[in-house]
């Protein structure tokens, strides 16, 4: 009996290796991922009351996919450029592709720390939408140890149906390799900007800082900080027009004939608790 289940258990793991296509195969990559994109698309314009439950099973299967080459791409290639180019390869169909404008992935980044070698990679996983893109970022955490890559961890779900970006930053931890997350919820419009400082290391995926609520906020990143410009919000004790109080949230305006709200700017830098003044 337990033969029989070992042998059935090698042939489950043969056939899982043999879906992953090879550093050569980026169309068969292309027509898994899409094959999985497009499910996940059906199950969102479907307004059953099962559509939840099963799309989010799309996101988990197409999310694997995206782990699965992403380990076997960082074990025969090695190299970022390769890697990117090739997860770039597999979205390059209009429907699973986001727009160029809402984000910087795929991405991948190879970083070398005091004892290994760890990777970040991202991708934005397109699940309908009509004005609106339905946007699902993936960011995850890689681990090299002995020649073999594992996931360690990962995130990105703050960021659903945002804009998403992600830059690199210098980590004050020589074990640790940190990135700017950083992106608007599309359609919004008060365009705030969320912001979060990940860590990835040989064990863990963690979240160091973020910021959120940013009013038509815009950030320029450098690896040692970032400058931030937004507008102001009033103080809900403070905020007056014509002797009316008025609630938070109020843009201050400022004094000029066409009261344009002021912007403000702060310069942050990298800190051991993430980005402060």
């Amino acid at each position: 009996m337990k033969r029989a289940l070992v042998v059935f258990l090698f042939v489950l793991v043969f056939k899982a290796n043999a879906q992953t296509p090879g550093p050569a195969d980026c169309s068969q990559a292309r027509d898994q991922y899409t094959r999985m994109n497009d499910h996940l698309l059906l199950d969102h314009q479907d307004e059953s009351d099962e559509s939840p439950q099963v799309a989010l099973k799309r996101t988990k299967d197409l999310t694997g996919f995206i782990t699965r080459i992403t380990l076997a791409r960082l074990s025969d290639m090695r190299d970022a450029s390769a890697i990117r180019a090739y997860l770039a390869c597999m979205q390059e169909r209009d429907e699973t592709m986001p727009p160029e404008w809402s984000t910087n992935t795929p991405q991948i980044f190879l970083a070398k720390t005091s004892h290994s070698l760890i990777a970040v990679s991202s991708m934005v996983i397109m699940r309908g939408g009509d004005a609106i893109p339905n946007t699902r970022p993936i960011v995850q955490c890689f681990s090299e140890a002995k020649g073999k890559w594992t996931l360690i961890g990962g995130g990105g779900e703050e960021f659903d149906k945002h804009t998403f970006f992600i830059h690199p930053l210098k980590s004050p931890n020589p074990l640790e390799s940190w990135y700017l997350l950083s992106g608007t919820a599309i359609g919004d419009t008060g365009g705030r900007l969320h912001l979060e400082v990940i860590s990835c290391s040989t064990s863990k995926y963690r979240r160091v800082w973020d910021r959120d609520e940013l009013i038509w906020g815009e950030v320029q990143v450098s690896p040692d900080g970032i400058v931030l410009t937004y507008l102001k919000q009033e103080d809900e004790q403070t905020a007056e027009i014509n002797g009316d109080k008025l609630g938070p949230g109020h843009i201050i305006a400022d004094d000029s004939p066409d009261e344009d709200p002021k912007r403000f700017s702060e310069t942050l830098r990298v800190t051991d608790n993430g980005l402060e003044p």
